[in-house]
């Protein structure tokens, strides 16, 4: 556990409850993944949207079809970002260096979200909220 928590016992850090198994892991997820899924659908929308005026005839040929599904990933890692980095220790750390604090706080998302990492994360979350919901048990409650 970090110094804070162990000072400050009722109190613990996200990163801390995670480490100790105290809730922490999936009370927000159905909010995450319901905010991920929208965005990622409204970058869809916006691709079609795109697609229909540059190619009315024919919107949809082979190569789109796949750019539609990549849409929807670059959407929903956009908003997975903040999601992932929200409480990330190292992130808010890194938000108050003097001279790169400013730099790191636009530079860190945008790598994050460029790895598809948080589209990953979106994936692990629904597929385990549809286990739990299959199932009945509930992972943290």
């Amino acid at each position: 556990m970090c110094n804070a928590c162990v000072t400050q016992h009722p109190n613990f850090c996200p990163e801390c409850q995670l480490e100790i198994g105290i809730g922490g892991g999936f009370k927000n997820a159905r909010r995450e993944v319901f905010f991920m899924t929208l965005f990622g659908l409204i970058a869809v929308a916006g691709f079609i949207g795109y697609l229909y005026i540059e190619y009315p005839e024919a919107p949809f040929t082979y190569p789109q079809n796949w750019l539609v599904l990549l849409a929807f990933a670059i959407g929903v890692s956009l908003v997975g970002s903040y999601f992932m980095l929200r409480n990330w220790s190292f992130y808010q750390e890194a938000q108050r260096l003097p001279f790169l604090g400013l730099k790191a706080t636009f530079f860190i998302p945008i790598v994050t979200a460029a790895t598809m990492v948080p589209f990953f994360y979106y994936l692990y979350h629904l597929i385990s909220l549809l286990w739990q919901t299959a199932t009945g048990k509930k992972a943290n409650a």
